[in-house]
């Protein structure tokens, strides 16, 4: 069985970014019969905008989780497979209700969270903008851990004439890049795993062992500070 879990951030009932993904996620179930998915919708869902107490960088959990929907939202992200971010462009930027969801997730990119996924970004735009946001999803899938295997973007000023084969080609490319990237690392995140595991391991042993810091338990709790490679690490996962 593989797990997808998608995020797609346009508040707007009739979301285009919403619709083709549903499309392409119902595709993919045909190709392959393993693929099970959960969509989301923001536009249906309760997400209240981060604090800035810095509470989940100190204690790793967020006040505003027994408030709203977000605790749902990670746990079903822990438990997919492959993790899916998508967005419309707004004003050459992820829409604000993408970026709330980001704050709201932001202590994890510390932590690698989402170690041993698989990431795809999906971008919608009327007919430009997607550059910038595309970049900055893959970077923020990176960060969590996962390994990006698909980036696609959709411009509206011709979807007619499209739609359906941008939908088969998309999700037949991405069953086939889950068969081959399934459970492997890269190299960008080998790098942000040698920077992070040398920042906590320069830390004095006795502070380490005793730290109350939720960063610096979760990296020695689960071992990671304990491995050689990320790909060491998901490969025990």
């Amino acid at each position: 069985m593989k797990k997808v879990f998608a995020f797609t951030a346009s508040n707007s009932k009739n979301s285009i970014t919403f619709h083709l993904l549903n499309e392409i996620l119902k595709n993919m179930q045909i190709l392959d019969t393993n693929i099970v998915y959960d969509i989301y919708h923001s536009g249906f869902i309760d997400l209240k905008p981060c604090l800035g107490c810095g509470q989940c960088f100190r204690q790793g959990k967020c006040p505003l989780d027994k408030l709203d929907d977000m605790r749902i939202l990670k746990e079903k992200m822990l438990d997919a497979d492959i993790i899916i971010f998508a967005s419309p462009v707004y004003a050459h930027n992820v829409s604000g209700t993408m970026k709330i969801f980001i704050d709201r997730i932001s202590y994890w990119l510390h932590l690698l969270r989402l170690s041993g996924k698989l990431g795809v970004v999906f971008v919608t735009s009327s007919n430009n903008g997607c550059e910038y946001v595309e970049s900055y999803l893959v970077k923020m899938l990176t960060y969590l851990g996962t390994n990006v295997i698909g980036k696609y973007r959709y411009e509206t000023i011709n979807k007619n004439a499209r739609e359906i084969e941008f939908v088969e080609s998309v999700s037949s490319g991405l069953i086939e890049s889950i068969k081959m990237n399934k459970g492997k690392s890269n190299q960008i995140l080998e790098e942000i795993f040698n920077l992070f595991k040398s920042t906590y391991s320069s830390v004095d042993k006795d502070i380490l062992e005793k730290s109350e810091d939720s960063e610096i338990r979760y990296w020695v709790d689960t071992g990671l500070i304990s491995y050689n490679s990320l790909q060491e690490y998901i490969s025990e996962l």
